[in-house]
């Protein structure tokens, strides 16, 4: 993911809970340090990762320091998506099994995993960006989805889209954010006027927003396409 983690952020997603570490510790030592950076990146992303790359490698670190393995075990974590499936399946049964034991509450990102658990094909309504977006990343996940647009043609003419660090760290998630950038305008700086016209600031975006990724000014429609090419031989039904 290229995501940057802070110190304090370390300390308060990726440690390991004495529940964690008894549930990770009973699994096979080759498997440990990658199913506890599945159940980590779930509870801080909502979604499990496709790859050994998704997960920061300051969290790999701090895992396998918990743990007390090599980071390099990583690399031998099956991360596909029949592997994914298998996992949310299994991974909410034990989670479930594990909730059921004194003193281990469910929280609600264990609850949430057990719904998705169940989730075998998603029908999404509206062929916007949102939807797109939302159809490629089930597919990079190993839930197939279908998408049915009302209008013939999802083209908005002549819309210019500003998009913030946090909205290309979310293109780069998707594949889409190199291709974005070329097709788009970076924004380094930003200022500010009153009605007059009159500057009260300038701000360095670039510096800001680095941890997450540059900001962009794309057009709508060129955005649309990077998406639509990325969803390539899933199911879209239009008008």
């Amino acid at each position: 993911m290229g995501v940057h983690v802070l110190p304090v952020e370390l300390a308060k997603q990726w440690s390991l809970s004495f529940a964690d570490m008894e549930f990770v510790n009973a699994k096979p030592t080759a498997t440990r340090l990658g199913l506890a950076g599945q159940l980590k990146f779930f509870a801080a992303y909502g979604f499990f990762a496709t790859a050994a790359a998704d997960i920061p490698d300051a969290a790999v670190t701090y895992l396998a320091e918990q743990l007390g393995v090599s980071k390099s075990d990583l690399l031998g974590y099956d991360f596909s998506a029949a592997q994914r499936r298998a996992d949310r399946r299994r991974h909410s049964a034990e989670m479930a099994q594990r909730d059921r034991h004194p003193g281990n509450a469910p929280s609600g990102d264990l609850r949430f995993a057990r719904l998705m658990a169940k989730v075998e094909r998603v029908l999404i309504v509206g062929g916007g960006l949102a939807g797109l977006a939302l159809m490629i990343a089930l597919r990079q996940r190993g839930l197939p989805a279908a998408m049915v647009e009302r209008a013939s043609d999802r083209a908005v003419p002549g819309a210019g889209l500003y998009l913030i660090g946090s909205a290309t760290r979310a293109l780069r998630a998707l594949g889409v954010a190199d291709h974005a950038a070329r097709n788009g305008c970076v924004i380094r700086t930003q200022r500010l006027f009153n009605h007059r016209g009159m500057r009260l600031a300038e701000i360095d975006a670039g510096a800001f927003w680095e941890p997450c990724g540059p900001r962009l000014g794309i057009a709508h429609s060129d955005l649309r396409k990077l998406l639509t090419q990325q969803a390539k031989g899933s199911y879209i039904r239009l008008s």
